[in-house]
């Protein structure tokens, strides 16, 4: 279980495969409000510590909800418009669920 420190310069998140997130029958999950949700794998690469230490990088799941599925270039990248991440504990089991409502390429920082 991994969880975000407030101030997230320096993570690279980078979009791997997306899928619609579906229920025990196989139907795919909504927001209250009908939007579908999807389920982007993402690769995580933290950033060098201040000792010079690069740790892992690490994949995991953000959930984005939107009309249509989530499209970007794979493995490349990108930034997650609101992204969150929320504490949940569910019939003992405990973890972090991330969130975001849509995918967009990051940008350089020469506005390229």
């Amino acid at each position: 279980m991994f969880v975000f420190p407030p101030d997230t310069t320096g993570f690279v998140l980078s979009p791997l495969t997306v899928e619609p997130v579906t229920d025990q029958e196989g139907a795919q999950r909504t927001a209250k409000d009908g939007t579908p949700k999807w389920a982007v794998q993402t690769l995580v690469t933290p950033p060098r510590t201040d000792s010079g230490y690069q740790p892992a990088p690490f994949v995991m799941k953000v959930t984005v909800t939107a009309k249509d599925a989530p499209t970007f270039p794979p493995a490349q990248p990108a930034e997650f418009v609101d992204f969150s991440q929320y504490g949940y504990e569910f019939n003992g089991n405990a973890g972090v669920s991330y969130s975001a409502s849509a995918i967009r390429p990051l940008r350089s920082k020469a506005g390229e």
